[in-house]
């Protein structure tokens, strides 16, 4: 799990500053970054779903699951209540926001799992 966290973490945060520096050279890109930062970030959630990682009821990452799930659910109902879609202008602006929030789960989870391997080896 270390391992899976640590790589996860550096992708994250690699993948974040390079879409931004390349989405200020070149703004098409923006785009593209949106969905390869956030399908990554999907893969994840259901990783850490499925190995039940840090899936403590209350604790950030089963707040930000539910959040974007929540999320997920109002774009499928815009599509029945277009008035709903309004939410995609927001997710604009909100995205890199709950990019950057991930990336911090993932580097508070990491410490924690640092922390824990130095306590059991004392």
């Amino acid at each position: 799990m270390k391992t899976f966290k640590q790589i996860d973490l550096y992708i994250n945060i690699g993948m974040i500053a390079g879409f931004t520096i390349a989405s200020l050279i070149n703004l098409e890109i923006l785009l593209k970054a949106y969905f390869i930062v956030g399908g990554w970030q999907i893969l994840s959630m259901i990783t850490h779903t499925l190995n039940g990682w840090f899936m403590k009821k209350g604790g950030a990452r089963s707040f930000y699951h539910w959040l974007v799930m929540a999320i997920l659910l109002v774009v499928l109902l815009g599509q029945i209540i277009t008035p709903l879609l309004i939410i995609i202008f927001f997710l604009l602006f909100g995205s890199p926001v709950l990019a950057i929030f991930y990336t911090k789960i993932c580097n508070d989870e990491l410490n924690e799992l640092k922390s824990r391997h130095s306590l059991s080896l004392k």
